[in-house]
């Protein structure tokens, strides 16, 4: 069966939406390696598979998941490869998301909540109620 390695996803989370590149070693050592597909899904809604015949350079396969519809969806991914002797592997890639902060409600309050003169005390206090990355 292909072996799948040196698997590489660029950038991680982000801040905003952006397109994100994995770069993916492929071998076999029966035949040749026939195709690698990659395929993803935005929120879990699957978007059309990337197959690659020739590799970028080497046994390296490059592909390019497009930034996120909408910006900030869960993206799922997995590699599948096969050979010429039609065994197959695959491989499940951590899931990432961009623009996590959109939609993100902050509340801040400040205790005393009246007028503030110098020299006097105050606290001041957040909440984010939901926020998956904190």
């Amino acid at each position: 069966a292909p072996q799948i390695s040196n698997v590489i996803l660029s950038p991680g989370d982000t801040c905003v939406a952006v397109s994100h590149q994995i770069s993916v070693d492929v071998t076999t050592a029966i035949g040749t390696v026939d195709s690698v597909r990659l395929s993803y899904s935005f929120d879990a809604v699957p978007q059309t598979p990337i197959t690659m015949t020739v590799p970028t350079s080497g046994n390296t396969y490059v592909f390019t998941i497009p930034a996120a519809t909408p910006t900030n969806a869960v993206v799922s991914w997995s590699l599948n490869g096969w050979n010429s002797a039609l065994l197959s592997a695959s491989y499940t890639g951590t899931s990432y998301q961009d623009d996590y902060l959109n939609g993100v409600v902050v509340t801040a309050t400040s205790d005393p909540a009246g007028p503030v003169c110098d020299g006097d005390s105050i606290t001041l206090s957040a909440s984010i109620p939901g926020l998956p990355h904190l």
